[in-house]
């Protein structure tokens, strides 16, 4: 935007195609209102499409404005000599006891021997396709040792946990998921017009002879040659 700025004057015909012209000044207008309409939706998908690389930057940036503490660290366990770690079918039942509705969405294998059993859970009235609620148990005993309840969590969690589902054009049902599939194809559009645009300024009509002959400067470069 800072390097194509017209100015507020032109900025009217700047952003619109004028279908009338021929097929290179279509391409030109194509790529400059395609490019300017969609900015700022892009900056929306960039923003918080980098939140889910640099999580933990977000994160204490969010805290930070919204004054809220930090996510609590999920639990460690002391191992209990000689027991078995419970059934999946258990550790399911006693977290849905725990935090009671919405559907179960993931469930991993807890990694090393002080790692707590989680369960994620997904309630109706989240926006986030995947939930952000977790329960943490002994995966031996069964004992719950945290849950994790999105919908009353800090703010600066309720705040990070929207940017996903925008991303991934989750806030409005259809029409978003078809806008966001349009943005997608956004820097394609850009990408075949700019280099069409740079052909058209790169490229050289071929010189013919028969314009040379006729030219007088070329004419005039030939006698003194000679």
């Amino acid at each position: 935007l800072v390097v194509w700025w017209p100015g507020m004057r032109r900025l009217a015909q700047a952003v619109v195609v004028n279908r009338r012209a021929n097929w290179k000044r279509v391409n030109f207008d194509l790529h400059r209102a395609v490019g300017f309409w969609s900015t700022p939706f892009l900056v929306v998908v960039a923003v918080t499409g980098s939140s889910l690389v640099f999580h933990d930057a977000y994160m204490a940036g969010l805290n930070r404005v919204t004054r809220s503490p930090p996510r609590p660290v999920p639990p460690a366990v002391e191992p209990l000599a000689g027991a078995r770690p419970l059934p999946l079918e258990e550790i399911v039942r006693l977290a849905d006891a725990a935090l009671p509705g919405g559907e179960v969405t993931y469930v991993p294998i807890p990694q090393g021997a002080t790692a707590a059993a989680m369960v994620r859970k997904k309630m109706p009235s989240e926006l986030h396709p995947n939930g952000r609620n977790f329960v943490y148990l002994h995966p031996q005993s069964g004992a719950v040792l945290a849950v994790e309840d999105a919908l009353r969590a800090p703010a600066g969690s309720r705040a990070y946990n929207v940017l996903y589902p925008v991303h991934i054009g989750q806030w409005a049902g259809t029409f978003s998921r078809v806008l966001h599939t349009a943005l997608g194809l956004v820097p394609l559009v850009l990408f075949v017009s700019g280099v069409l645009m740079w052909r058209n300024r790169t490229r050289r009509r071929p010189v013919r002879t028969r314009d040379c002959a006729a030219s007088p400067r070329v004419g005039k470069a030939r006698a003194v040659r000679a």
